[in-house]
């Protein structure tokens, strides 16, 4: 089962600098503290508060300490959540912290449609989201426990996936 855990130390920037931030500051499901489900199983997305990189959230050097908790996704949750936040411009950058535990329920590196588990949808809330902007994507990486994170740009011409190299497993990376 994969374990994908993360803080997203979301630093969603817009013309500005405007900035939103979410460090998971609370106990439990995750669609009971801000965040909507929109489809999937309700409440799999949990808070999790035992210790870590840095108390009970992740830590990276470089960046200020994070507060909070962090929450787990797996690759066998069905429950999609997303969280509104005001637009005011027309760039976003998202930034957050990932650590992953292992790489059992992974998409293969030969995959042609990895699985995406981030990105900017085109509304929130509990209605089905049909609209999803780039999106971060996981696999497998090239060589076995490793794994590779990529982005899908959306923004015009051939739709194409960007990876990077392999990735270790129980490593903390500041992903931007």
């Amino acid at each position: 089962m994969k374990h994908t855990l993360l803080v997203l130390i979301v630093f969603i920037g817009f013309q500005g600098f405007t900035q939103a931030f979410e460090s998971f500051n609370f106990t439990g499901s995750a669609n009971a503290n801000g965040w909507a489900t929109h489809s999937g199983t309700v409440g799999q997305i949990l808070a999790i508060t035992t210790p870590s990189g840095n108390g009970n959230s992740l830590s990276y050097t470089g960046l200020q300490a994070s507060t909070g908790n962090r929450i787990m996704m797996n690759g066998t949750f069905t429950e999609d959540i997303n969280k509104p936040f005001t637009v005011t411009g027309t760039t976003a950058y998202l930034s957050f912290l990932v650590n992953v535990l292992n790489t059992t329920t992974l998409s293969p590196n030969t995959t042609t449609t990895p699985g995406y588990f981030i990105g900017f949808g085109g509304s929130a809330g509990t209605t089905a989201i049909s609209i999803l902007f780039p999106r971060v994507f996981i696999k497998a990486g090239t060589v076995a426990g490793s794994y590779q994170i990529g982005i899908l740009n959306t923004t015009g011409g051939v739709v194409t996936y960007s990876f990077s190299s392999d990735l270790n497993i129980n490593t903390t990376y500041f992903i931007v």
